[in-house]
């Protein structure tokens, strides 16, 4: 599961908000300290929600709460929204409340190679950061509900199957008003989408 993202930093999202309004490419960032910041679940993000055929940024808690739970839901399999099971903690947002998390990059532990912690000396798991090769951010498909967001997760392709066993569903920038849209089904496949994993020092 993903629970890391570097976050865009807040002097950029509404060049970005502009880009994705025009439906025009987003082009290099100007580089800031602010790059290496990162979301966790519980988080507040900037969120990119769909609005009467616009677009709007929305300031979001990263995670469904649920009385019950004693931690945030922050992913949503693909296949367990879809599924009759699904249908009554996710299926609603899937259908009426789906979001863009636009991010620099995230963080995935690998399944089974480890490092050595630097600040407990311990073996921990090896994380790696994916970006994008072919610009500057990485769109991810949401859910949300009640100012709280989720991140939509798939079966991983050939690029991070090699590192862990799911994927965020990724987006070009050319399916946001798909994802967007009634056919928002055919984004969970991500098999051919290009990432380019860095193991983080």
């Amino acid at each position: 599961m993903c629970s890391e993202f570097k976050m865009i930093p807040d002097e950029d999202l509404e060049y970005v908000l502009e880009s994705v309004r025009a439906r025009r490419a987003v082009g290099e960032l100007p580089a800031r300290p602010a790059r290496n910041r990162s979301a966790y679940p519980k988080s507040v993000a900037s969120v990119v929600v769909p609005l009467e055929g616009d677009f709007v940024l929305r300031e979001m808690i990263w995670g469904y709460e649920r009385p019950w739970l004693k931690v945030p839901i922050f992913n949503t399999r693909a296949d367990t929204a879809m599924s009759p099971q699904g249908r009554n903690m996710w299926r609603d947002s899937l259908e009426h409340r789906r979001c863009i998390i636009p991010t620099l990059g995230f963080y995935e532990p690998h399944k089974s190679e480890r490092t050595t912690s630097e600040r407990t000396g311990r073996p921990i798991k090896q994380k790696f950061l994916f970006t994008s090769p072919l610009g500057p951010l990485l769109f991810i498909a949401g859910i949300y509900e009640d100012g709280h967001f989720s991140m939509m997760t798939t079966q991983p392709n050939a690029c991070v199957e090699q590192i862990h066993n799911r994927m965020p569903v990724v987006l070009h920038q050319d399916e946001l008003d798909l994802w967007s849209g009634s056919s928002y089904e055919r984004v969970f496949d991500r098999d051919g989408f290009a990432l380019e994993p860095t193991r983080v020092v």
